[in-house]
């Protein structure tokens, strides 16, 4: 069974179903979610190379505008560790983009052309017109801002990843956290 340690600074944690994972809570040096390994002499210890960052579109979108500088330190002090900060922002690309118009009406502006089309060709598919930039309380982060900092972030040795809500991006966590677990614990079930 998969053990996963909650760091205690989390203030309303994923939970991870009965029967699949054993969860504990200690504090980490670095994320919100971890998992333990055992030694060969038997004793459990909590993985200090790797961990997720439990993010809300909201923290997120403060993150990377007024807590960039202290983000950017943490992200840079973990990859000179050899630390693996993995970013889990519950929301998807879109949400942090774009939202879309109620009438279908193009109006994206003629500046906004060229990232429409820089996203077009990461994802591989056309995004549709008729888009405008979020609407989130952080009114100075629009799409190329969090595009910019997201390749930031990826540069500096962290990753990010985006999961539709809350309960995709708990499911999505377990699935990097029972990986690691596995790698590190070969011999468990």
């Amino acid at each position: 069974m998969v053990k996963i340690v909650i760091d205690t600074r989390e203030q309303q944690p994923w939970s991870f179903g009965e029967g699949i994972a054993e969860v504990s809570r200690d504090t980490l040096r670095t994320g919100d979610y971890a998992v333990k390994y055992q030694d060969p002499f038997g004793f459990w210890h909590i993985d200090r190379d790797f961990a997720l960052e439990r993010k809300s579109m909201t923290d997120f979108l403060g993150t990377i505008s007024s807590g960039w500088s202290r983000f950017q330190k943490e992200i840079r002090r973990a990859a000179e560790t050899g630390f693996v900060l993995v970013v889990v922002v519950e929301g998807s690309t879109t949400d942090f983009l774009y939202h879309y118009t109620a009438l279908g009406v193009e109006v994206v502006q003629a500046d906004m052309w060229r990232l429409v089309q820089a996203v077009e060709k990461y994802f591989g598919r056309e995004i549709p017109k008729n888009i405008v930039a979020p609407v989130n309380s952080h009114p100075n982060v629009g799409p190329a801002l969090t595009l910019k900092r997201i390749a930031e972030i990826f540069e500096l040795g962290g990753f990010v990843v985006f999961a539709d809500n809350a309960l995709h991006a708990s499911a999505l966590a377990f699935t990097f956290l029972r990986d690691r677990y596995r790698l590190l614990n070969p011999d468990e079930p």
